[in-house]
């Protein structure tokens, strides 16, 4: 639907300082490709690219969001402007699912452990400005809705936790619609 086509073109073209890009949870080939066509040359100028993908476990899918968090963090509090784009917060969800259950927490919502939404949480409130630097800090995470169910259960809560959301609309795509953002359904 042009997710990646859209962070390559945000990640070449922003007048941030830096851009932390955080590929979590994505096939090997993807990110490879994501990186040679998507950012080329000129998007690597000034990106950062922390990638863990899908066949690491789900601690080093974890760590590598968390990091990008903390990379960015640093940047903004050296007075850069930060750009932090993380592909996906459905996939580091995944994985503290995957982890929760395993040490015996019982699933609540389609098979998420409670501790999934507050991990959500803590992690994107670790994100944004701060009083003590004059740099920003700007966020953006894609989600993953299942079937392009809008009411799944991280996409959900993800609206509920973020300041606004992008809906990228399949059927838009199909038509030749680029980018396939439907807007009547979008909230900035």
């Amino acid at each position: 639907m042009g997710k990646s086509k859209l962070l390559g073109m945000m990640t070449r073209f922003t007048s941030a300082d830096v851009v932390i890009l955080s590929l979590v949870g994505e096939r090997g080939w993807e990110v490879k490709d994501f990186i040679e066509q998507s950012l080329g040359k000129e998007g690597l100028k000034k990106a950062i690219v922390i990638a863990s993908p899908a066949d690491d476990s789900p601690l080093l899918r974890i760590k590598a969001a968390e990091l990008s968090h903390k990379l960015a963090a640093y940047f903004r509090d050296k007075n850069s402007n930060v750009l932090l784009l993380m592909d996906s917060l459905t996939r580091y969800a995944q994985a503290q699912r995957e982890i929760g259950l395993s040490v015996g927490e019982l699933p609540a919502s389609k098979g998420y452990p409670p501790s999934v939404f507050s991990k959500l949480t803590q992690l994107v409130e670790s994100s944004g400005n701060s009083e003590k630097s004059k740099g920003s800090m700007t966020a953006i995470y894609t989600v993953l809705a299942e079937g392009d169910d809008q009411q799944d259960p991280i996409a959900d809560n993800a609206r509920a936790i973020l300041d606004g959301h992008i809906v990228l609309d399949r059927t838009l795509a199909e038509k030749g619609h680029y980018p396939a953002i439907n807007i009547g359904s979008s909230i900035s």
